[in-house]
């Protein structure tokens, strides 16, 4: 979606009367990208005595060092994991050393937007609490990276107690034709914006077997003392299924899970979609548990809705304001920059609810494009003379009409640096000519193709 203007200095109804999702609150610690997340999940083993402990891992690709490896292959970077398993007394009960080649069609490049490298190992321990140590070396630059501060406690399944895994957040929907689903492997969080869903398996008593279940979803809020329910439904009996162990497979940089043929005896399963799509940002709580028998058994699992992504502007109230500059008029634009906070956030919130064409749901997708754009244009128009490149008037032109279709760029010692923009999609062409020689575009002509 682009905010097309008629002329470069106009701010069209295009722009003021499209948008998507709903207003976002801006807090630092919500939007700040982890380079380094570990996510421990407890499922059902098929040998007795035992229980399948799952360590997903998920890595910022600016971790690594990329080297091209032929014209045909790209790039890719060499890394090895170490994972260990402790016990309470520090010993090692599993272990497993991987020696991973990781593809990319580039490397990161700096000032670009964050990509990850997730995977996860699989190991089978007797029920107890345990630490998880996780070392993560790039053996071309030789950097390394170790935590030793992940507890978890490991259930035990057995067919005659309810006990259930934990609950596993996934991307997207469940395959029903491969029987397989893919988690957002952020520690068990959800990503702000994507549709998700819950995958658990449970052992069930006897009399449990043909229950149907219910999911609550309760919200930590700081103006309430307790929780509150935001989300609840049922999940209907034809939803839950005998169990099969869960191959993990490893596609470039994500992994996901598929059913095998092996059956977990005595075990369900069960996926469900979560109707998360009105929620914002926050903590909250998964309860589960059936709708009859003893409803004592639940699970309950904390989880966040986390805008992992968020633009960098939108980190920041002040910092969202100022971006502002080219779809407001220069008189409510100076207005909105005197306001108190409180004037400030009522405006933000009420400027792109009002452009929300899906007001029912919490993220707003014009203005996370409009944001992306800024953040883009910040990082790469910059000058020698002005720091931040969406004011200039290149990062100008890309937050408004985004990125052109092609540029051509002419460069000759008898003539000044010149680019022209086309945008084949609203058949116009921008003209920039840099009379300084440091950078400074300025555009001299928007025309037709």
């Amino acid at each position: 979606m682009k905010f097309f203007l008629p002329t470069f200095f106009v701010v069209t109804s295009i722009l003021l009367t499209s948008g998507c999702f709903a207003q976002p609150r801006l807090r630092p610690d919500q939007g700040q990208s982890t380079p380094f997340m570990l996510e421990a999940t407890s499922l059902p083993s098929p040998h007795p005595g035992t229980t399948r402990l799952d360590v997903g891992y998920r890595i910022a690709s600016s971790f690594f060092v990329f080297v091209k490896a032929n014209s045909s292959e790209g790039y890719s970077a060499r890394a090895e994991l170490l994972v260990e398993i402790l016990d309470t007394n520090l010993r090692s009960v599993a272990r497993n050393f991987l020696s991973e080649s990781i593809p990319a069609n580039h490397p990161p490049v700096e000032g670009s937007r964050e990509s990850y490298y997730s995977g996860a190992i699989s190991f089978e321990v007797p029920p107890g609490k345990y630490s998880i140590s996780f070392e993560i070396s790039d053996l071309e630059s030789s950097r390394k990276f170790r935590d030793e501060n992940k507890k978890v406690t490991v259930g035990e399944f057995r067919d005659s107690i309810l006990t259930y895994s934990d609950a596993i957040m996934t991307k997207g929907k469940y395959d029903v034709e491969t029987g397989s689903f893919a988690p957002f492997a952020l520690s068990g969080d959800v990503s702000f914006g994507h549709t998700a869903g819950c995958f658990v398996q449970f052992s069930q008593s006897r009399s449990q077997t043909s229950s149907a279940l219910v999911y609550r979803i309760f919200q930590k809020r700081l103006d309430q003392a307790e929780p509150v329910l935001v989300v609840s439904d049922t999940i209907s009996e034809g939803s839950i299924h005998p169990a099969n162990v869960l191959a993990i497979l490893q596609t470039n940089d994500r992994y996901s899970y598929q059913n095998t043929t092996m059956a977990l005896p005595g075990i369900s399963s069960v996926w469900f979609p979560l109707n998360i799509d009105t929620l914002d940002q926050g903590t909250y709580t998964l309860e589960l548990k059936p709708t009859s028998g003893d409803t004592s058994k639940k699970l309950k699992q904390e989880f966040r809705i986390r805008w992992v992504d968020m633009p960098l502007p939108l980190r920041s109230l002040q910092s969202a304001i100022n971006a502002m500059e080219y779809v407001l008029s220069e008189d409510e634009f100076r207005n909105l920059r005197r306001a108190s906070a409180v004037p400030q956030r009522v405006f933000f919130d009420a400027f792109w609810k009002k452009r929300d064409l899906t007001a029912g749901t919490a993220y707003n997708e014009v203005l996370n494009e409009y944001y992306l754009r800024v953040e883009f244009a910040m990082k790469t128009y910059g000058t020698l003379s002005i720091d931040d490149g969406s004011k200039t008037e290149r990062g100008k032109a890309h937050i408004l009409y985004g990125p052109p279709t092609r540029i051509e760029r002419i460069l000759l010692p008898s003539s000044d640096p010149q680019e022209t923009w086309y945008y084949t999609s609203i058949a116009k062409k921008l003209v920039f000519v840099d009379r300084s020689r440091h950078g400074d575009y300025r555009l001299i002509s928007m025309g037709q193709l």
